[in-house]
């Protein structure tokens, strides 16, 4: 079988905070992520878009019946019959970036069609053809991201991209 190892460099990653000119974009690390699915989930607070999350644990609206909890204490993977819904420690398989400072919703929107004027109650997003939970965190100009782990170097490089041609 042929070694196409050296064809491509290896993704440089993103262990330091990225200067993106008016944003600074960097990596969430140490919050368990669960995904937490069943008839009752929104009956507890959750937030969508654009509505700032304030805080650890909390819940993020994926659609009517799911709901990611960022930061919550550990449960039992499966089915709860008593509650009525299905849990999924799904920190491994997603990424979790910050991006933050006042170029950031600017670079956001270089990505996908967005307005802090149009409320959703899901936080699930487009970026650049990519699929993202997006939502503002703690404050008007700083935005949390979670990628599938497979795609995080593809968006990290659409932003730096988006930066530079903001830059020119």
């Amino acid at each position: 079988m042929r070694d196409d190892s050296q064809t491509w460099a290896a993704p440089a990653p993103l262990t330091a905070p990225l200067d993106l000119g008016g944003a600074t974009l960097g990596r969430v690390t140490g919050l368990r992520q669960t995904l937490i699915s069943g008839t009752r989930v929104l009956s507890t607070s959750a937030t969508g878009w654009p509505a700032p999350v304030q805080g650890a644990p909390y819940r993020i609206v994926l659609r009517r019946d799911r709901v990611v909890e960022v930061g919550g204490a550990a449960h039992p993977e499966g089915w709860d019959e008593a509650a009525g819904e299905a849990r999924s420690d799904i920190s491994d398989g997603w990424t979790l970036l910050e991006l933050s400072g006042a170029g950031a919703f600017g670079l956001l929107r270089r990505g996908t069609e967005l307005s802090l004027a149009e409320p959703s109650a899901s936080v699930v997003r487009k970026l650049w053809g990519l699929d993202v939970w997006l939502y503002r965190f703690e404050a008007e100009d700083k935005f949390r991201l979670h990628i599938a782990r497979a795609l995080d170097e593809a968006l990290i490089g659409h932003l730096r991209l988006a930066a530079d041609l903001a830059r020119d």
